[in-house]
C-alpha cells in the first residue's frame, strides 16, 4: 500500500498558503496528478431530474381530469397543455415567476412541507370573463391591485377544481391529499423552502378561447425523498411498504452521527463539608468494581472492564447491553 502521508514540507505548505511573490506553476501541478478535478456543483439537479419520469404520468392524468374540471365550471372546454417538469433552485423558480401572481400554499399529507400552486392574473381574470359571459377578446388590465370578494370567491372555486383534480391524479402513483392553507399574492410570503433547496416545477397552460393563462405548481423534492421509490417507478404497492432506499439512507446517516461515549470508574458519596476539609496528599479511599458501564447520553451501551493500551487508559468491551 502506497504511503499517503503528507510531508512536512507539504504540511507547511497546506498551513502558509501561497504567497503572492510566488507564482504556481499549474503546469506542473497537472503533471504531478494533484491538480484537482473539476466539480459539477448542479450534480444533484442533473440526479433529481432522473428521478422525475413519474411526473410525466401525473401531469398526463391531470390534464385530462383539469379539463372535465374546468369544463364544468365554465363555459366551453378549455385547451390545456404542460411542458415537462423539471428540477431547479427555488430561487430560480422565484425568479422566473411573473409577478403579481395568484399563489397558494398547500399542504401535501402524509407529506412533510408545502406545495405552492401559481395561477398567472391573466388567467385568472380569463376565468372570471369566462365566468361572466365573455368571450375573452378583451384583456383586462391588471395593475397588481387586491383581487375583489367576488374574485376571491371565483379563485377558490376554480383552485378547488385544481387540487381535486391533481389529487386524483396522483393517486395510480401516491395517494396524496392537498388541503389548501391561504392565498397571497407576494412571492416574500411563501417561502416553502430555502433559496439554494431544489424543488420541481411543473407549468401548464391553459386557453379559453383567445384568453388564458399559465398553472405553476412547485414542490419542494426534500417533501418527495420518503416516496422516491413511487416515483421512480420501482414500487407500486401503496403507502404501506416503506422505502427500502430511504430507510438504508437514514440508517447511515445516523450510523455516522458523532456521539461520546462516558464511562464513569466510580462514584464517591461525599458532603460539602467534607471536601472543604480536605487539604493537598489527602487520600480518597474508594473500592473499583470489576466492570464499568459505558453510556452514550445517560443510556447504558456496553459493560467493560478497564485497563490500559499503548500507554493510554483503555476499556475492554465484555458485553454489549444495548446493539440498537
Amino acid at each position: 500500500m502506497a504511503n499517503d502521508a503528507l510531508s512536512q514540507q507539504e504540511v507547511d505548505g497546506l498551513l502558509q498558503g501561497f504567497s503572492d511573490d510566488e507564482p504556481v506553476d499549474e503546469t506542473a501541478i497537472r503533471e504531478a496528478g494533484d491538480y484537482p478535478s473539476s466539480v459539477n456543483l448542479a450534480d444533484r439537479e442533473l440526479r433529481v431530474g432522473k428521478r422525475i419520469q413519474a411526473f410525466e404520468i401525473i401531469n398526463e392524468r391531470f390534464i385530462q381530469l383539469l379539463r372535465i374540471g374546468i369544463g364544468n365550471l365554465l363555459r366551453g372546454g378549455p385547451v390545456i397543455s404542460s411542458a415537462s417538469s423539471r428540477a431547479l433552485k427555488y430561487s430560480e423558480f422565484l425568479h422566473d415567476l411573473p409577478l403579481p401572481t395568484n399563489l397558494n400554499v398547500v399542504t401535501l399529507q402524509p407529506l412533510h412541507g408545502t406545495t405552492l400552486f401559481a395561477c398567472e392574473p391573466a388567467l385568472i381574470f380569463a376565468v372570471i370573463d369566462n365566468m361572466f359571459g365573455g368571450t375573452g377578446k378583451i384583456h383586462a388590465p391588471f395593475d397588481g391591485r387586491d383581487f375583489t370578494k367576488t374574485e376571491q370567491r371565483i379563485i377558490r372555486r376554480l383552485v378547488a377544481v385544481i387540487l381535486d383534480t391533481y389529487q386524483k391524479a396522483w393517486e395510480p402513483i401516491y395517494p396524496l391529499q392537498f388541503k389548501h392553507v391561504r392565498s397571497e399574492m407576494h412571492t416574500s410570503f411563501v417561502e416553502i423552502a430555502e433559496p439554494t433547496d431544489i424543488v420541481i416545477v411543473t407549468s401548464f397552460d391553459l386557453k379559453l378561447g383567445d384568453a388564458g393563462g399559465v398553472i405553476r405548481i412547485c414542490i419542494p423534492y426534500a417533501s418527495l425523498e420518503p416516496i422516491r421509490g413511487q416515483l421512480e417507478g420501482r414500487s407500486q404497492k401503496g403507502i404501506q411498504e416503506p422505502d427500502s432506499n430511504w430507510l438504508q439512507s437514514l440508517t447511515a446517516e445516523i450510523q455516522s452521527a458523532d456521539v461520546n461515549l462516558l464511562a464513569n470508574f466510580a462514584s464517591i458519596p461525599i458532603s460539602l463539608g467534607q471536601v472543604l476539609q480536605m487539604n493537598p496528599g489527602d487520600i480518597i479511599q474508594f473500592d473499583m468494581p470489576k466492570t464499568i458501564n459505558a453510556e452514550v447520553d445517560g443510556v447504558t451501551i456496553f459493560e467493560c472492564r478497564y485497563g490500559t493500551s499503548n500507554g493510554k487508559y483503555a476499556l475492554k468491551i465484555e458485553r454489549i447491553v444495548a446493539a440498537h
